[in-house]
């Protein structure tokens, strides 16, 4: 379900480093260029690009039901300008029960 995991994975020559994010039902392996599954030499360095993807992946673009979250607000924000006082801002008197006097504006 919503669940993240990294773990690695000892192989012939060295080891593997496996991820499952939110998204995914499995881990699978971080991935070389070209595709194949990357052999690190230790166990440490295989943790480190574990933590490192995972990082990477939570701090990215953030996704709800397929779209980038922020999108919509950003586009219906720009539909509408900022309300912004300009020079034909225009004082009110008001005056408060008990006699007192006041400016709002």
């Amino acid at each position: 379900m919503n669940q993240f995991e990294g773990y690695t994975k000892e192989t012939l020559g060295g080891h593997r480093a496996m991820v499952r994010t939110a998204r995914d039902a499995e881990a699978k392996p971080i991935l070389c260029k070209g595709g194949k599954p990357r052999i690190f030499k230790t166990e440490v360095e295989a943790w480190r690009a574990v933590c490192e993807s995972l990082t990477r992946y939570i701090n990215g673009h953030l996704l709800r039901y397929g779209e980038v979250a922020g999108r919509a607000a950003e586009k219906a924000e720009s539909m509408f300008p900022t309300l912004k006082s300009g020079r034909n801002e225009r004082r009110v008197e008001v005056t408060r029960k008990g006699g007192r006097r006041g400016c709002m504006g």
